[in-house]
């Protein structure tokens, strides 16, 4: 049998990461457990096209996941694999307004660092001023106030640094506000989630862009029978590259792979 994992990154973040090609060492180690992988930059991020940042509509982001499952449906027996999904920072996010939407596309994911609260860090009035700026001029950026030392795990950084013109700080105004609609939406529809999904949550305590509090209490809302979830205790915003969280979800994987 062959598993099939999408990684799509979505997070925010100048020198942070945010577009797949800076996860090629992740995708070989998936790819070295036999697992087939595609991966997505959404519009606005890495190799896609699009202002940066304005990334469009959640309901634009289902269909792209559906178009990458229907890729991988050419690349490997449907019928003898299974579909899964790692997503980090906002990727977890648009991953769980996703699987609320369509619960049995999908049979397990790992989300990183997963996003829960867009507004933490962001003031009631600026919230209010983008909500109506965003019916104006909803492909306008604004900056992420995420700056690279929120992401770094100890010296030397050893997440591959952003290539020109890929990486950046910025988020369109509309998609602001989808992310804090799509946080309603998860919280009104998260029984809609399959019982029987397979998930794995890792998160930095020291986290300071998707604080570990609010992931917790996140975690501990979901109505998932078979989850986990593993917190490291020096670490930041970025874990995936450091050597002990991978050989800690790729352990998990093992186990969901039987």
């Amino acid at each position: 049998m062959i598993e099939n994992l999408i990684p799509y990154e979505s997070g925010t973040g100048k020198k942070l990461g945010d577009y797949v090609m800076r996860y090629t060492q992740v995708v070989e180690e998936m790819t070295s457990m036999g697992i087939a992988v595609i991966g997505i930059d959404f519009p606005g991020h890495g190799e896609s096209e699009g202002k940066r940042g304005n990334v469009g509509r959640m309901s634009d982001l289902h269909t792209v996941i559906d178009e990458a499952r229907g890729v991988l449906g050419e690349i490997v027996d449907p019928i003898d694999s299974q579909v899964g999904a790692l997503a980090h920072s906002a990727g977890g996010m648009i991953l769980f307004d996703y699987l609320t939407h369509y619960p049995g596309k999908l049979e397990f994911a790992w989300v990183n660092a997963c996003l829960v609260n867009p507004l933490h860090r962001r003031s009631p009035n600026v919230t209010r001023g983008a909500k109506l700026a965003s019916v104006l001029a909803p492909s306008r950026t604004i900056s992420t106030n995420v700056v690279p030392s929120m992401g770094k795990v100890g010296e030397p950084d050893q997440h591959p640094p952003p290539e020109e013109g890929r990486g950046h700080d910025r988020v369109s105004l509309r998609f602001g506000i989808e992310l804090i609609k799509s946080q309603q939406r998860i919280a009104q529809f998260r029984n809609n989630l399959n019982r029987d999904f397979r998930l794995l949550m890792t998160h930095g305590v020291k986290d300071e862009v998707c604080p570990v509090n609010c992931a917790r209490e996140f975690y501990s809302s979901l109505p998932i029978r078979k989850k986990e979830f593993r917190e490291f205790p020096e670490h930041l915003h970025q874990l995936l590259h450091d050597p002990a969280v991978m050989e800690f979800g790729k352990d998990w994987l093992r186990r969901v792979m039987g």
